[in-house]
């Protein structure tokens, strides 16, 4: 029987062994490099998204209160060009996720209405159990310490599919769920 994947993951998140915290922060560096790095079409945008980002200083630092970025969505909105195409909204599934969490701060249309339930976290049933999702959790963080730490790439990939039953069709949809980790970062 597929398992859900928000209980599946949630299984066992007291014996994480890491402290996780959502920051904007690498969202805001993207913004800074462009500012001075990037070419002058990108620089402009960047000074706007900046100024906005100075009037709220809240977002700058660890988010621990998921109020404070739905206070300023368009400013999220914003900062996640970096990540999202506009041009993909409309149509596209993707989301923002709580660092090793199934619970989004951002995310498409679409993906709110198919994967995302009321309370934020991802929906759907994945045909593996609880424990080797919570395995491939950990195999994730591990690897991304290797990387950000010692510049070692071991290519951790698992090919997570999730079954969800369409609203408007009643057909189970089936999505591959791909993770970019660019805008996380390691502390040690």
């Amino acid at each position: 029987m597929p398992e859900s994947a928000q209980v599946a993951v949630t299984t066992g998140v007291d014996e994480f062994p890491f402290r996780t915290e959502l920051s904007l922060a690498p969202l805001i560096r993207y913004w800074e490099h462009e500012l001075t790095e990037g070419c002058s079409v990108l620089a402009s945008v960047a000074r706007t998204v900046l100024d906005q980002v100075a009037q709220a200083p809240e977002l700058a630092g660890p988010v621990t209160d998921l109020t404070a970025i739905r206070a300023h969505d368009d400013l999220l909105r914003a900062l996640m060009v970096a990540a999202f195409s506009p041009a993909f909204e409309d149509d596209g599934y993707a989301a923002a996720l709580l660092p090793f969490r199934l619970r989004t701060f951002f995310s498409t249309p679409g993906f709110t209405r198919l994967l995302t339930g009321g309370d934020g976290f991802v929906v759907g049933r994945v045909d593996v159990g609880a424990e080797l999702l919570v395995h491939v959790r950990m195999l994730h963080a591990y690897s991304l310490i290797l990387l950000r730490v010692y510049g070692i790439d071991v290519g951790v990939e698992y090919p997570w599919v999730s079954s969800v039953k369409d609203p408007d069709t009643g057909l189970d949809r089936y999505f591959k769920f791909l993770v970019n980790r660019r805008f996380l970062d390691v502390d040690v």
